[in-house]
């Protein structure tokens, strides 16, 4: 499965629930338009069970990418910045990043999910990741971003663009299938 996510806008190194919210609103919609434009066929190739939009966690929730489904994702990461930005802050890739993270996936504890259920476009709520501990690699590259700002569209020069290659993979055979072919206490 290959997907290309993209969001453009501020991306705050913060723990604010409404400034996650709208960066993950974003990925909802892109990710309900390769469900309903693909179906069944977005993990073609990468799940041999069919996939419904009806695996929810707690039926408000759809992560693409569970833990069940044994499945791994590759994140390439481009961040572009308009080049005229002037900020006497040094960029914070680390807290930008783990906030990324923290957009991509839906949320996992009781207390998140109630904090941002009234902030919810919309019921099933599409997301990439069932829990970040699903990206198995990421690479990132910054630069910039070299068109002029669209006045009408109200682009500023703190804006940032980000584009999210996502490919995702089978993690590892079955537990059962290590276990036939490498039982315990057998020699390699």
């Amino acid at each position: 499965m290959k997907i290309i996510l993209k969001y453009t806008g501020a991306l705050n190194s913060t723990t604010d629930v409404k400034d996650k919210q709208r960066v993950r609103d974003c990925f909802h919609r892109q990710l309900k338009r390769v469900w309903e434009a693909q179906g069944d066929n977005i993990l073609k190739g990468v799940r041999e069970t069919p996939w419904s939009s009806n695996e929810t966690v707690d039926k408000m929730f759809v992560p693409l990418v569970r833990k069940e489904h044994d499945l791994r994702v590759k994140l390439d990461i481009d961040i572009l910045k308009d080049p005229a930005r002037k900020s006497n802050k040094q960029f914070d890739l680390d807290n930008k990043l783990k906030t990324l993270f923290d957009c991509l996936r839906i949320p996992n504890t009781p207390q998140e999910m109630q904090r941002i259920q009234e902030e919810l476009v919309e019921v099933p709520y599409f997301g990439l990741l069932q829990d970040d501990h699903l990206v198995e690699a990421v690479s990132i590259r910054k630069g910039d971003w070299m068109f002029a700002p669209d006045e009408q569209e109200g682009k500023h020069h703190n804006e940032m663009h980000f584009f999210i290659f996502i490919k995702a993979h089978i993690y590892a055979a079955s537990r059962n299938e290590l276990n036939e072919n490498f039982p315990l206490g057998a020699a390699i």
